[in-house]
């Protein structure tokens, strides 16, 4: 009996000891790459924190929980979108990186910071989620997650790229074999993780002396998280400075003990937080005060971005006059604070009526940025009576009112961004008295944790300062998954703290993302739906009105892509497919390679394919990388390289893609190119299964009926083929017909088998249409119905095209050859009926061709679902 797809790939979800003093081999290791790639929001920073403790079978770590929480609190402040996860099981770290991915696309810094248990094999490092055992030779590649792969994901779409990981605090393992691809290797257990060396623009920085202890601490956090979470996040410090400061913090909390150091090829310099700018102050102020008295200037305060402390000095004094603090004469230069600017007044004795005196000050905040303003202090009767109040003081005064009526409105305003397209703008109205005063701030007391509140490029933090006026201008960049979530941005007023307003921000997606992402598909923003949950007329309707209102966002083009090919609009997919693929949208490069591969437009032509799937590959595309694994592993459309395409398969399986996790499923069950290793390859099914996948419930269904690496049970075979089949799987049907066509676990029913036949063929599997030509025969083997076994044969031979499943000998059109001619005539007239005028346009002339051609055209016409193969 043919094999019905142990070798076809597919996806159901694109993926989803008490403290110890020492630490055996800690190497925390901090690797910084700036690279050239481009950014969709300047300044955008994401991160991965996680830390894993409640091992369930691996030795339990006490501060990994603290340490994670602490380096997460601390990128939070920094601007950060933090993706934080604590003892996550493999399936939840997968499902966590992959959102993480999502939402770094594009961005300026991506992050990884990893805390708990660690291991070094091949010279790989490899971190380990809290459910891994690790106890067989196939655990590594199933149960825990290459650091170098996710580096080379972020490397390729992200501008900067550090990784933290602080793992090997124990180190539980023996020293074993794994499998590592095609090789046997053994585990590192005495040097912990392995030096890793990227690229030119690196730099790799570990918590202590290769080979030598590090140390948990006594209190809470291990001293080299604690010199972290204190020093790396100071604003406008490099990277470099940074981990000097880490360093000598390390030394001395452990007596020197402990050394961290780091291997460097930076040729940029990188900053996790950069300075605000400059304080700002009116270069040039002129304030008029009376002749024959005191004055108060109330000079307005400095424009700051934070609330950090600035210095204030006066750096030159009127010639005439006196300037006064709280009454008392400034006799020189001093420094003040930003409140004594508002206490400082000018006594004009002595100084004639007309007179112009000169004040220079300077403002500077704590990272040495200056700036310096003027004040011409007029003397004259127009200033009028001294017992009046100061025209800037009424001014203020004025303006402190109107910002507090202004502010009140937007305590009610909310705010519903559309994730994924960039900072949209909040839709604040601006303040209704034009002559508003500029020089007002807001701060921002209280920031969400679903995205970034901005202005233009500047992402705002708490402590933020801003000019009111500019509230108007707020965006927000809502964070990957913050869909469903609501969450408060409370600003109050500088110089009026009780007066507050809290804007809602929720963010949505846009309905082109509920109805036709693709699960995998890293760049864009949820986890999607299988070609078969696609509603294709909702998902046409949202797409075409989503490009409407966002062109520039390719992910929509490639997802109106999705919902075309789910309508059977083929040529109207391969369009948009196209123009995403120009705008390097990954999924879509890997969809017009599909087209090739399947012979969609024509004959299949692999070598184009995998020119598509080879690019994408690059882009760290897990659809790509086990296609182009895959052309690689077997010579198709590309010379044969076995270690490569196979290396390529299982970084697409870790990423969670059951297509990689189904072939490499059947090169190991089979022994294909490659020594047979059935216990392996079955793993690799039920990890697809595992997943949703239906692809994976049919070659489990194959495991059980034959017995293949499991007891033959043909009542689980029967459950996992209807799963699959129920799910859209093309050829599992053809699987439960022949059951029930045989009386294999359950009784023999021919009308129960016929149906799913049926069913197989309209989906487009060959050996289904070919078993329901053959079904019904007498006990001599001729065809009860010669017409509709003429039409079943004629079908199954147009349907003998390579999609995994071909039938190299082409047993159907031997079979049609050998039946009646009358039959077969009636057999084309049936179609050329059913075709109408469309059957004019099939040139094929002699009978059983134009038989076939016309059998495949009424097929096509319903609309296959390509997309299931």
């Amino acid at each position: 009996m043919k094999n019905e797809l142990a070798n076809s790939g597919r996806s159901a979800q694109g993926l989803a000891p008490a403290i110890m003093r020492f630490c055996a081999a800690l190497f925390c290791v901090l690797t910084i790459v700036a690279a050239a790639q481009p950014a969709s929001s300047a300044g955008r920073r994401v991160a991965l924190v996680v830390g894993n403790a409640a091992y369930e079978t691996l030795p339990k770590l006490d501060n990994t929980i603290n340490d994670s929480r602490a380096v997460s609190d601390a990128l939070t402040k920094a601007g950060f979108e933090v993706y934080y996860g604590a003892n996550l099981k493999r399936l939840e770290f997968e499902e966590l990186i992959k959102r993480y991915y999502r939402g770094a696309d594009g961005a300026e810094i991506a992050l990884v910071y990893y805390s708990g248990h660690g291991v070094q094999v091949a010279g790989v490092n490899y971190v380990v989620p809290v459910d891994a055992k690790l106890s067989t030779a196939y655990d590594i590649e199933l149960q825990t997650l290459n650091i170098d792969d996710v580096f080379q994901y972020l490397n390729a779409h992200t501008s900067a790229q550090l990784i933290f990981l602080d793992a090997c605090r124990t180190n539980p393992f023996r020293a074993q074999k794994f499998w590592i691809a095609d090789k046997l290797a053994t585990v590192e257990t005495d040097q912990g993780l392995a030096k890793a060396t990227y690229s030119l623009g690196s730099l790799i920085a570990y918590s202590t002396t290769p080979g030598k202890v590090a140390y948990d601490g006594s209190g809470g956090l291990s001293p080299y998280t604690t010199a972290f979470v204190r020093r790396v996040p100071i604003p406008n410090q490099e990277i470099r400075e940074a981990l000097t400061q880490v360093r000598r913090d390390v030394i001395e909390a452990t007596d020197g003990k402990q050394i961290p150091w780091e291997n460097s090829s930076l040729i940029d310099n990188i900053y996790l937080v950069r300075a605000p700018a400059a304080p700002s102050v009116p270069p040039m102020l002129r304030i008029d005060v009376p002749e024959d008295a005191t004055t108060p200037l109330h000079l307005p305060p400095p424009l700051a971005q934070t609330n950090s402390e600035l210095v204030v000095r006066i750096e030159h004094l009127p010639e005439q006059g006196r300037l006064l603090l709280d009454g008392k004469p400034l006799d020189s230069a001093r420094t003040l604070t930003v409140a004594d600017l508002d206490r400082l007044s000018f006594d004009p004795a002595g100084a004639p009526r007309g007179a112009i005196g000169l004040m220079g000050y300077s403002v500077s905040d704590p990272w040495r940025q200056t700036t310096r303003g003027m004040v011409a202090i007029a003397v004259g009767a127009d200033a009028g009576s001294a017992a009046a109040t100061p025209p800037l003081q009424k001014a203020r005064d004025k303006n402190l009112d109107a910002a507090g009526a202004y502010l009140k409105t937007l305590d009610s305003a909310s705010a519903k961004p559309t994730i994924g397209v960039g900072a949209v703008v909040a839709g604040i109205a601006g303040p209704l008295d034009p002559q508003f005063d500029a020089n007002l701030q807001a701060e921002l007391a209280s920031a969400p944790q679903i995205g970034a509140l901005r202005i233009g490029d500047r992402v705002l933090t708490p402590g933020s300062r801003f000019a009111l006026v500019d509230a108007p201008k707020l965006s927000f960049e809502p964070k990957v998954g913050s869909e469903g979530r609501a969450e408060k941005a409370v600003l109050t007023l500088v110089g009026a703290p009780d007066q507050t307003a809290a804007l809602t921000i929720a963010p949505a997606l846009d309905a082109c993302d509920n109805e036709a992402a693709s699960p995998l598909d890293l760049q864009g923003v949820t986890a999607g739906k299988l070609p078969n949950e696609i509603d294709a007329a909702k998902a046409l309707d949202a797409c075409t009105r989503a490009i409407d209102r966002f062109p520039g966002v390719a992910r929509f083009q490639y997802q109106l892509g999705r919902a075309q090919m789910a309508s059977g609009q083929a040529d109207a997919a391969r369009a948009s497919f196209t123009a995403a693929a120009a705008h390097k949208h990954m999924r879509a490069i890997q969809e017009l390679g599909a087209l090739e591969q399947l012979g969609v437009f024509g004959a299949p032509n692999l070598a184009k394919a995998d020119g598509y799937f080879a690019t994408c590959a690059k882009g760290g595309d897990a659809y790509c990388l086990y296609a182009h694994g895959k052309a690689l592993f077997y010579g198709q459309g590309v010379a044969k390289q076995t270690s490569q395409g196979l290396a390529l398969m299982i970084r697409s399986a870790e990423l969670g893609h059951t297509f990689a996790m189904n072939e490499l499923g059947f090169i190991f069950t089979a022994g294909r190119n490659i020594a047979a290793d059935v216990e392996r390859g079955v793993r690799y099914y039920e990890a697809g299964a595992a997943r949703g996948d239906i692809y994976s419930f049919n070659n489990l269904g194959l495991v059980y009926l034959r017995g293949t690496g499991r007891p033959a049970d043909p009542a689980r075979a029967l459950d996992y083929f209807t799963k699959a089949a129920d799910g859209g799987h093309p050829f599992a049907p053809t699987n439960l017909g022949r059951m029930y066509r045989d009386g294999v676990g359950v009784t023999a029913d021919s009308a129960a088998a016929a149906k799913w036949l049926e069913t197989a063929g309209q989906r487009g599997d060959y050996w289904g249409a070919l078993d329901r030509a053959n079904l019904f025969r007498d006990e001599k083997g001729k065809p009860r119905d010669a017409v509709e076994t003429a039409t079943w044969l004629a079908l199954a031979c147009s349907l003998n095209v390579d999609r995994g499943n071909a039938d190299p000998a082409n047993q159907a059109a031997h079979q049609l050859a050998a039946l009646p001619a009358a039959d077969k005539a009636r057999a084309l007239s049936d179609l050329e009926t059913k075709l109408g005028a469309e059957a004019g346009k099939v040139k094929a002339s002699k009978p059983d061709d134009r038989l076939i051609a016309l059998s495949g055209q009424l097929w096509r016409r319903g609309k296959p679902r390509y997309d299931l193969f």
